[in-house]
């Protein structure tokens, strides 16, 4: 059992998605997702539901320059609350 699970640990497609959580993390840190967040407000953040709107335009632009959804929602989701 331990050797199928150290052999399913080590597959090098797997490294991709810590490494794409440090990238959100390293966006909030270095400051981008605050101003991607900003950037979005002002585009859709007069409409009705403009939070709802505001978070789905971040997300999506978010994860067009992280290329991750887990990264995404790393990030944007401890921005949000």
């Amino acid at each position: 059992v331990f050797q199928r699970l150290n052999s399913g640990m080590s597959v090098f497609s797997l490294l991709a998605i810590p490494f794409f959580i440090y990238a959100g993390d390293l966006m909030v840190r270095g400051g981008i997702a605050s101003k991607i967040v900003a950037f979005a407000g002002s585009l859709v953040g007069h409409m009705r539901g403009g939070l709802g709107q505001v978070n789905i335009a971040t997300a999506t632009l978010f994860g067009g320059i992280s290329g991750s959804a887990v990264a995404e929602a790393a990030a944007v989701g401890g921005l949000m609350i």
